[in-house]
């Protein structure tokens, strides 16, 4: 619910604080002029007015919304619906609550000037313009909103943006030098990690901290800047500097003597990349700094085999590497690695293929490295290095899961042979690809959507649910067999609106569902992907809701379509604004939709996803709140938190305050007055007979309380067929001490044949007082005669204060009362005490709040 918070039919509520000095009290009480006290003060002698200091105090974004932070200085993104709308304004002496139709919008011009937004400037115009933004209009630029009251005016300025902004956007991972222009390779995510755009994908330019263009190469601070197609970004990173010390530098074993730096620098990698040499990535940036040769002394010496120690730093004065690396290598005498087994086979110079799809998995404990003369090294022999070929990167032996191609670097450890001293080693490689069998997706591959098959596009309405929960993938192996999610195959979502992965699919947008082969692979065109649109809840004409539950569509004398009976009761106070709700439509959004019963479907709006914008006064003047009898239209716009799951066709409802003028004892300011209000509409009751009386208060008899059913069920348009008429005798109830011409005998003898009402000992007691379980009673027997019964759960009283009231017969009958709304809504049900006229219309329109006969509209 929402209550404004203004009063209506005032523009301004001024508060002025009268600011008197002491040294002019005596001077005012005696009548004397005070020209001198104030020509001495320097005070200025003119009046102030409202507009004297003025500042936007508050304001909303023309969504509903309120605006905060420095309310003179605001920007608001293109595109979005959103602008500044003063609400109040704050002066020296007086703070002004601001009457939105003395608000005027412009746009600043190219020539400094101003045009008026739309055809009057008026705040309607500017809802209309800014809206109409998001559809091809461009409304970045500078704006004035000006507020003229009483000859004074006040403006404050505010902007709208091209420039989509996306908080904590980062480059991705930690970029460190390699020698290498990067600016392929960077990529940049947002605050929750999703990438917005990479070199491959998208127009990157790059500047230096000094703001000149750069390359993205040595070390320092840079800035990035690109669009994604939406939004603009300019995003500061650094490359770090190649810190040495925790680099993976490697020099590879040989039977080439190394005696210079030179020859070190060849077989030197760094990172898996050739680092040293003419043709190394970081040629003339690194050094040897100091070698310790296998005889223990400094310096390269012959170059004879052994075990050498180097440490490798920077040259002097670079400003790209750091730290210092210190490794081993062996010059051997015997190169042993002069063949490589995978399993027993001989892949020397050729690849190793890993067939997923078939169950084979890479295994290093089948790695055999063997020398010419048929010795073999398994196991703790070998030392194995892994590299992702296609990113040129060190993986684990874990990685080979995957499909893909790989390098392998097999050392045997080097070993001294104890009798002659000659040193034994060396390095081998082997290529691996890890493969999977090719399926026919449009065969091996479905989806379902609920159970049913999809084929590769599905629409659904948005619900508020996972929608991922009802997708299912079913992928057939080359076996038929149904291969395995997460071993075999994975599942991506991707949101193509914002082209990031996502792990549920709940607001509404479009989204793929595409499955990614692990083990195996589809054809060259695959159809592996399912396009799952999830459309917004469309909703029609915007209704009140709360009390009000009588639909009936009228239209009123100014033309506009509005609600019968969607009246709330006139207090003298400001009115609670009542609630939305809309007829669900069909999903093509031509119709709306009904129940099994024909009934319009109806739904609540969350008073959290919709703010009100306006409300106008049948004369459509804007007011703060709905005081005063008379029809209002409340415009409202949807927050952000529901814009992309709800879509409005219709953004006003109109309702209206009105004091209940049928019976003269029924006060509107009354918790009931509205509720017998809506009985009277509906046709259930009818008052006391010839007076505009209702006696709301007081105890109602036996026989008025099945009247109200009978009326309820459809009152006088109920033949007499089901039940016998004489006219010596009138009506035959059943009923001993009930004369068959009485007023109520029709609607007792319908009752009785329907089983609402049966009495006891053959007598009905008509004017007796009747209870409130008993009345619970009668409409439950209603419930049962029309098929609409259902037994409530036994725990339905717990919540009751006074649950023990309740006779043992009645007690299911309560029960279903409680559960169902009809009673026990403040907490007790009073079981055994007299029920009031004014309780009786409340629990009818409870239990059935539509009317159901259709031989006449509600009056």
């Amino acid at each position: 619910e929402r209550r404004m918070t203004a009063c209506v039919n005032r523009k301004h509520t001024k508060k002025v604080a009268a600011v008197v000095t002491a040294s002019l009290v005596g001077a005012l009480s005696l009548g004397v002029a005070p020209v001198a006290a104030v020509a001495d003060t320097g005070i200025e002698t003119l009046a102030a007015n409202w507009a004297t200091g003025a500042k936007v105090t508050a304001a909303t974004d023309g969504k509903g919304a309120t605006v905060t932070g420095d309310l003179e200085r605001k920007s608001f993104t293109a595109k979005s619906g959103k602008f500044l709308v003063p609400t109040e304004i704050t002066g020296t002496y007086t703070t002004t609550e601001v009457d939105e139709d003395y608000l005027r919008y412009e746009k600043r011009n190219t020539s400094g000037g101003y045009s008026l937004v739309g055809a009057t400037g008026s705040l309607d115009d500017a809802i209309a313009y800014f809206a109409t933004g998001s559809t091809g209009t461009d409304t970045t630029g500078t704006y004035r909103v000006t507020y003229t009251y009483d000859s004074e005016s006040y403006d404050v300025h505010f902007k709208i943006s091209g420039e989509g902004k996306v908080e904590g956007v980062t480059v991705k991972g930690t970029p460190t030098y390699n020698g290498k222009d990067q600016s392929s390779t960077l990529s940049f995510v947002d605050a929750e990690g999703y990438e917005i755009a990479n070199g491959a994908t998208s127009s990157i330019s790059y500047k230096d901290a000094k703001g000149d263009s750069a390359v993205p190469q040595n070390a320092g601070d840079y800035i990035a800047e690109f669009s994604d197609g939406t939004n603009t970004y300019s995003v500061p990173f650094s490359i770090a500097k190649l810190d040495l010390s925790t680099s993976t530098v490697v020099v590879k074993d040989t039977d080439t003597a190394i005696i210079s730096e030179a020859d070190l620098e060849d077989n030197l990698y760094i990172n898996g990349s050739v680092a040293g040499g003419a043709t190394g990535t970081l040629a003339g940036e690194i050094e040897v700094t100091k070698v310790t040769n296998p005889a223990g002394t400094a310096g390269f010496g012959s170059g004879k085999a052994g075990v050498y120690q180097v440490t490798i730093a920077p040259v002097a004065n670079n400003k790209n590497i750091t730290g210092t690396a210190s490794i081993s290598y062996c010059i051997v005498d015997d190169m042993v690695a002069d063949a490589v087994e995978y399993n027993r086979v001989d892949y020397t110079g050729s690849t190793l293929k890993i067939e997923l799809a078939y169950g084979d998995a890479f295994d290093a404990s089948k790695i055999v490295v063997k020398d010419t003369a048929g010795n073999s090294y398994t196991g703790d022999d070998l030392e194995i290095t892994y590299t992702d070929t296609d990113d040129n990167k060190t993986v684990d032996a874990s990685a080979l899961a995957n499909v893909g191609e790989y390098e392998l670097t097999i050392r045997v450890k080097p070993t001294q042979d104890f009798a002659t001293g000659a040193w034994s080693g060396g390095t081998i490689t082997l290529d691996v690809e890890v493969v999977a069998v090719g399926l026919d997706d449009s065969e091996d591959l479905a989806f379902f959507v609920d159970g049913e098959l999809a084929g590769n596009a599905e629409s659904v309405t948005y619900d508020g649910t996972d929608q991922l929960d009802k997708i299912s993938v079913v992928v057939k192996g080359a076996d038929g067999t149904d291969l395995v999610e997460g071993t075999d195959y994975e599942i991506k979502v991707t949101n193509t609106d914002t082209n990031r992965e996502v792990d549920s699919i709940v607001d509404a947008g479009e989204y793929e569902i595409k499955v990614n082969p692990l083990t195996f692979s589809f054809g060259s065109s695959p159809n592996d992907t399912l396009t799952l649109t999830v459309n917004p809840i469309k909703i029609g004409l915007a209704v009140t809701g709360g009390d009000l539950k009588d639909f009936l569509y009228r239209t009123n004398t100014a033309g506009t379509v509005v609600l019968q009976n969607d009246a709330v009761a006139y207090t003298g106070s400001a009115v609670e604004i009542p609630t939305v709700k809309y007829p669900v439509l069909n999903e093509d959004g031509t119709d709306v939709k009904r129940d099994k019963d024909g009934n319009v479907v109806y739904a609540d709006l969350s008073t959290d996803l919709y703010n009100i914008v306006s409300i106008k006064d049948e004369n459509t003047k804007t007011v703060k709140e709905a005081i005063e009898e008379g029809e209002y239209t409340v415009k409202i716009a949807l927050s952000d938190a529901a814009k992309s799951n709800y879509q409005l066709n219709d953004d006003k409802f109109v309702f209206e305050i009105r004091e209940a003028g049928h019976f003269t004892d029924v006060d509107s300011t009354k918790w009931y007055s509205v509720a017998v209000e809506k009985a009277y509409s509906q046709w259930y009751i009818n008052g006391i007979s010839g007076t505009n009386l209702f006696a709301p208060e007081a105890d109602i008899t036996r026989a008025d309380a099945v009247c109200i059913i009978y009326n309820m069920a459809g009152g006088d348009s109920i033949g007499d067929e089901d039940f016998s008429f004489d006219v010596d005798y009138g009506y035959n109830t059943g009923f001993s001490d009930v004369d068959g011409h009485a007023y109520f005998a029709k609607a007792l003898a319908w009752a009785r044949a329907f089983g609402v009402a049966n009495g006891s000992n053959g007598e009905f007691r008509p004017y007796d007082q009747i209870t409130r379980e008993e009345f619970a009673s009668l409409l439950a027997n209603y419930a049962k005669a029309m098929g609409k019964f259902e037994a409530a759960d036994a725990s339905a009283l717990d919540g009751m204060s006074d649950a023990s009231t309740v006779s043992d017969w009645a007690k299911d009958n309560v029960a279903w009362a409680v559960e169902s709304g009809i009673m026990g809504n403040g907490g007790f049900v009073a079981g055994q005490s007299n029920i009031i006229r004014a309780e009786v219309a409340a629990m009818a329109v409870n239990y059935q709040p539509e009317m159901i006969r259709t031989d006449k509209l509600p009056r």
